[in-house]
């Protein structure tokens, strides 16, 4: 198919570029470039001298660092006195606690064990006339009664569904 070209513009393009033949003679004894798989490592540089300015400030803060020793020395000693003397509370501290348990553990074993087993020593119902004690008293046994009836069906409940469970047909 030729389709004729009426633009002058459109004229001088064709006539510019090239034809594909002629691209593909160009190209084919042309060399491929060259890539190189690893990049070049950089060499590394030293760092510019120090000026002046930088020397003066690093003998400022040297200076400074050496004028602070003593004050330094003295915090530190000051902190290591702090610390051994709260170390040495700390085991008084503990051999005093230690003591303190036992002692607690001595009334409460000698004292409060008595106060555990006989109720009317807590909850005052020796101090109670002959006629409420005896109603309180009776009122106490049947409540235990109740609970230790509730205590009973509850095992036996967990009993049965336990027992219950375990039937293999």
């Amino acid at each position: 198919m030729n389709s004729q070209v009426n633009s002058p513009l459109a004229e001088s393009a064709l006539s510019i570029t090239p034809s594909l033949s002629e691209w593909v003679r160009a190209t084919a004894n042309a060399d491929p470039p060259i890539i190189d798989p690893l990049p070049k490592t950089r060499t590394r540089s030293l760092p510019p001298p120090p000026t002046m300015k930088d020397v003066r400030y690093v003998r400022r803060e040297v200076t400074r660092l050496v004028n602070d020793m003593p004050g330094i020395r003295t915090e530190l000693g000051e902190t290591r006195t702090l610390l051994e003397h709260a170390t040495s509370m700390l085991r008084n501290v503990s051999e005093d606690f230690k003591e303190m348990s036992k002692v607690q553990q001595v009334l409460e074993w000698d004292l409060v064990e008595k106060y555990k087993r006989d109720r009317r020593l807590w909850d005052g119902t020796h101090l109670m006339p002959d006629e409420d004690f005896a109603s309180w008293d009776l009122f106490l046994g049947q409540l235990r009664a109740e609970v230790e009836e509730e205590r009973r069906e509850d095992e036996n409940q967990e009993l049965e569904n336990r027992d219950g469970g375990d039937d293999v047909e």
